[in-house]
């Protein structure tokens, strides 16, 4: 018997007669849990997605690419920095390269102390920061012998200061005193509040004057790291690989890389989140055994029927596993249309506000084509699975069992 006759009989049986209605609404269950399954995992994913996609595009849009450290000691080799700039300022995929002077230690400023990132960059890159300033101090209130200093606006938070005023910074770095070994100890004025886009940044990154850092640090034409910012952020690894090839005594990182930890537990809750709400399609595919094995007990009759007629063994059990398959069928293209509206409608409409906690505030969306691919060929392999059970059974349905009225 041809496909398309055990189509049209397999449809015909899921018409189940008006008074099964416990049938009915085990199949209208099923098809609906699958539905809401799918289209779950697709909107869920879709929206971790969309963070892990935020944040790449918050941390590129930081001109930190490619950081360049040296492996076994604190500062880069001088030899080797003028050789790393000019070759890093020719590649045709490099917009600067900006060589930084960092340190760290703790800002006071009263009884309020955190510890704190100490970036000296050159004036040039300090120009630049100026588009991230949002509060700046007046220049009646800057005194012209001080040592300036921007610091983020969550810092400025946690240390209780506004432009203007006055943080010392303490290093771990000892400098020999009258009595004992004693922290070295500096004075800055707050020069600027910036927003910086990384979110681990805004807690502790502070940026000054590389003269500044090494006045501090008393140490001069030192070099700790070697920041460079692409023209293009996605070549950023292919990069990265080029250049740890030919400087093995240097340890460069891209922008992934320095924050490997959020992007990898993003990914693990993804796959944590796919697999949880892999089982409610399954709890629901659970119906589609139910529903078959009700339909078999109601149509065991029809099946001594159709195997006196010549249907064979094998084609019985295709014949359910067709029915199987048209409701979880069902179930998983009405889930996915479900799925691609709800992310229509959030990407559209911001109708959804986080908390003041996360940076962007509306929820974000990415509609990948690969989840559509992925999470309905699963649900739909799951449905294959379950369906497989019951139509066995069918399959197995003897004669002369059905003439007596024998359960299968």
């Amino acid at each position: 018997m041809r496909f398309s006759s055990l189509y049209l009989i397999a449809k015909r049986q899921l018409q189940a007669k008006k008074n099964s209605r416990l049938m009915n609404l085990s199949a209208l269950l099923s098809v609906l849990g699958i539905g809401l399954g799918v289209a779950s995992i697709v909107v869920v994913l879709s929206v971790m997605k969309g963070f892990e996609l935020e944040m790449k595009q918050k941390f590129s849009s930081t001109r930190l690419h490619l950081q360049i450290e040296p492996r076994d000691s604190a500062s880069i080799d001088p030899s080797l920095v003028q050789e790393l700039l000019d070759t890093l300022k020719s590649h045709p995929q490099v917009a600067s390269v900006e060589p930084i002077v960092v340190t760290e230690g703790l800002a006071r400023s009263g009884n309020r102390v955190s510890g704190v990132e100490l970036k000296g960059i050159s004036q040039e890159a300090l120009l630049l920061l100026e588009t991230k300033i949002i509060e700046r101090s007046l220049p009646q209130t800057l005194e012209s012998n001080s040592s300036k200093i921007l610091i983020s606006k969550q810092l400025a938070y946690d240390l209780g200061v506004i432009p203007g005023d006055w943080l010392t910074l303490i290093s771990p770095q000892m400098m020999d005193g009258p009595f004992a070994n004693i922290p070295r100890m500096k004075r800055f004025q707050v020069e600027a509040i910036i927003e910086v886009s990384a979110p681990e940044q805004e807690s502790h990154r502070t940026y000054t004057r590389s003269t500044e850092v090494e006045s501090y640090l008393r140490m001069k034409n030192q070099t700790h790291q070697i920041e460079v910012a692409l023209k293009n952020p996605e070549v950023a690894q292919s990069l990265r690989e080029q250049f740890s090839k030919r400087y093995p005594t240097l340890l460069i990182r891209d922008y992934i890389q320095m924050n490997a930890s959020l992007f990898a537990s993003m990914k693990l809750e993804r796959i944590a989140m796919f697999l949880v709400l892999l089982f409610t399609v399954l709890i629901a595919c659970m119906n589609i055994v139910s529903s078959l094995t009700l339909l078999i007990q109601e149509k065991v009759k029809d099946i001594a029927i159709l195997k006196t007629m010549g249907l064979r063994t094998n084609q019985v059990r295709r014949l359910f596993l067709i029915q199987g398959v048209l409701m979880g069928g069902g179930g998983v293209l009405w889930g996915g249309l479900i799925g691609y509206i709800v992310l229509t409608v959030l990407s559209r409409f911001k109708w959804i506000e986080l908390p003041e906690i996360y940076y962007d505030r509306s929820l974000p969306v990415a509609m990948d084509a690969f989840y559509y691919l992925v999470v309905p060929l699963s649900a739909f392999f799951i449905v294959l699975i379950m369906a497989s059970f019951p139509a066995r059974r069918a399959a197995q349905v003897q004669i002369l069992q059905a003439i007596r009225g024998q359960d299968v």
